[in-house]
């Protein structure tokens, strides 16, 4: 998969791509983690005085 040259431009027309023809790419590449997620502490908010 890496060890492949990809074309920069590949041209199609409109009745290729309608036939299901689909540009030549490399896989895709993870450039970062996805965060887990954090859960929001439920309970009451304290005033602030002006």
């Amino acid at each position: 998969m890496w060890n492949r040259d990809y074309l920069r431009i590949q041209i199609f027309s409109i009745d290729q791509l309608l036939g299901g023809m689909t540009p030549d790419l490399p896989g895709r590449i993870t450039t970062h983690k996805e965060a887990n997620r954090v859960r929001m502490q439920t309970g009451k908010q304290e005033r602030f005085d002006l």
